[in-house]
C-alpha cells in the first residue's frame, strides 16, 4: 500500500507546478484538499482491503500537489533572507501533524476503541477527515496566489506591488501564465537537474531509518501507548531543530545555504552511525532513532533550491516538482529492499545505507556549492557585458550628430525658418 501511495505521489509531482501556472494556486489547492478530507474520512468505512487500497489512491493524487506547489508558492514571495525560515513554518506542520496523530492513536486506542461499535482506527480517520475539510475551505479565501495576479482580499495594491517589486531586487524572475518550453528542454542540459535531484534523494535515505522506531519499540516490549508516544516526540524533535537550523541559514544566506546543509549532514554521522553499528545498549539504539529527527534539513535544501534556480521560474517549478517526484519513486520500491519486515528490528541494509548516504551528502554539499559560485559568477558576467553594450550603444547615439538622428530639434527649426 505505501508503494502504490508514493508511486501515486510521484506521478502527479512535475506536472502540479504547471498546472497552478495556468489555474489559481488558492481554488486548485483548496479543491484538492478538499478531495483529500473526502476520501480520508471514506476509509472510515472500509469493509475490504481493495476499498481500502483503492481510497488511498484518492488520497495520494490529492496530496500530490501540496509538496511541490507549496515549495514552488512559497519561493515566489520571500526574499533570500527570509525563505528558510518561512518554508519551515510550513514544513513542520507535517511533522507536528504526525505528532499529534500519534498522540491522539494513543488516546483513541485507549478511550475510543469499541465506541457505538466502531473500531478505533476508523475513529482516527473520521477525526482526521472532519478536520481537513474545513482547511480546504479557508485555503481558497487565504492563499495568495503569485505576486503577479494575487487578488487576495487582505493585500492592499500597495502591498501587492511591494510583493512584486521585493521579488524584483532579490533576483528572482516574475511569474506569469506563460510556459517558455525552451527553459525546460535547457534544465536537461543542466547539472541543477542531475544533481540536486539525486542529491535530495540521498539525503532522504539517510533520514528515513527514524520511522522504524515503532517496529523497534515493538521488538523490545513497549507497551502500545509508549509505541504511539515516544515516535511523536521524536517528531516534535524535527520541528524544534528545524526552527534554528532555518533561521542561521536565513541569518548566513549571503555566504550560502549550503555551509548549514553540510553541518547537519555531519551531525547526521551520529545517529546515523549509532544505528548502522547497532550497539547492545538499548539506551543508545533509542538515542539513535531520536537523534535521527535531528538531521532533516529538507527546508533549507529547498530555500537553497529556489536561489539557485530563481532566474527562471520554468526552472524553479520543473526541478522543485522533479526533486520531489524522483525522490517519491524511489520511496515506491526502495524500502522493501533495505527496510524489509522480516530484516527488522535491525534493520542492517537498511541502517547501513542511511549511514553511507550521509557520507555521501557530506561530500556533495561542496560541490554543490562551487556549482552554484560558477553559475552565478557567469550570470554576473553576462549582466556585465549586457550592461556594457547598453552603455556603448548609448553613448554611440549621444556622440552622432543631431542631422543623423534625425532629431526632432532639427525638423523644428527647419519648420519655424519656412515659416
Amino acid at each position: 500500500m505505501v508503494s502504490i501511495y508514493s508511486a501515486v505521489l510521484a506521478g502527479m509531482n512535475i506536472p502540479s507546478n504547471f498546472v497552478v501556472l495556468k489555474v489559481r494556486p488558492s481554488k486548485f489547492l483548496a479543491l484538492c484538499d478538499i478531495g483529500w478530507g473526502i476520501f480520508t474520512f471514506a476509509q472510515a468505512g472500509a469493509q475490504s482491503y481493495q476499498a481500502m487500497y483503492g481510497f488511498r489512491f484518492c488520497v495520494a493524487l490529492f496530496e500530490s500537489f501540496y509538496y511541490p506547489v507549496s515549495f514552488f508558492l512559497l519561493g515566489s514571495w520571500y526574499t533570500k533572507p527570509e525563505l528558510a525560515k518561512r518554508i519551515t513554518l510550513w514544513f513542520i506542520a507535517s511533522p507536528a501533524g504526525s505528532a499529534f496523530s500519534g498522540f491522539m492513536q494513543a488516546g483513541i486506542y485507549n478511550n475510543m476503541d469499541g465506541l457505538h461499535s466502531i473500531r478505533g482506527w476508523r475513529w482516527l480517520f473520521i477525526i482526521c477527515g472532519v478536520m481537513t475539510l474545513p482547511i480546504g475551505i479557508m485555503i481558497w479565501f487565504f492563499v495568495p496566489d503569485f505576486p503577479e495576479n494575487t487578488k487576495v482580499w487582505y493585500l492592499t495594491e500597495e502591498e501587492r506591488q511591494l510583493a512584486r517589486d521585493r521579488i524584483a531586487r532579490d533576483g528572482r524572475d516574475k511569474v506569469t501564465k506563460k510556459i517558455r518550453w525552451s527553459v525546460i528542454r535547457d534544465c536537461f542540459k543542466s547539472w541543477k537537474l542531475y544533481i540536486l535531484v539525486i542529491w535530495f534523494t540521498i539525503m532522504a535515505l539517510s533520514s528515513i531509518g527514524g520511522k522504524q522506531f515503532g517496529v523497534y519499540l515493538k521488538s523490545e516490549g513497549y507497551s502500545v501507548t509508549m509505541r504511539n508516544v515516544l515516535p511523536s516526540l521524536s517528531s516534535l524533535l524535527i520541528c524544534i531543530t528545524l526552527i534554528p537550523y532555518s533561521y542561521i541559514s536565513d541569518r548566513t544566506v549571503r555566504f550560502g545555504r549550503g555551509w548549514v546543509v553540510l553541518a547537519i549532514a555531519v551531525w547526521g554521522l551520529l545517529p546515523t552511525g549509532i544505528l548502522a553499528f547497532w550497539p547492545k545498549s538499548n539506551s543508545l539504539r533509542v538515542a539513535g532513532f531520536m537523534l535521527n529527527s535531528t538531521t532533516y534539513s529538507t527546508p533549507i535544501f529547498f530555500a537553497w533550491v529556489a536561489d539557485i534556480c530563481g532566474k527562471q521560474h520554468e526552472e524553479r517549478a520543473f526541478i522543485t516538482g522533479f526533486i520531489t517526484a524522483f525522490w517519491y519513486a524511489t520511496d515506491a520500491w526502495i524500502n522493501t529492499i533495505i527496510y524489509k519486515q522480516t530484516d527488522g528490528p535491525r534493520f542492517k541494509k537498511g541502517f547501513t545505507t542511511a549511514f553511507a548516504t550521509d557520507v555521501i551528502s557530506i561530500f556533495t554539499a561542496p560541490l554543490v556549492m562551487y556549482l552554484q559560485h560558477l553559475d552565478e559568477r557567469k550570470y554576473a558576467m553576462k549582466e556585465a557585458e549586457a550592461e556594457n553594450i547598453a552603455s556603448e550603444v548609448k553613448d554611440q547615439e549621444i556622440a552622432r550628430p543631431v542631422e543623423y538622428r534625425g532629431g526632432a530639434e532639427d525638423r523644428s527649426l527647419e519648420d519655424i525658418d519656412a515659416k
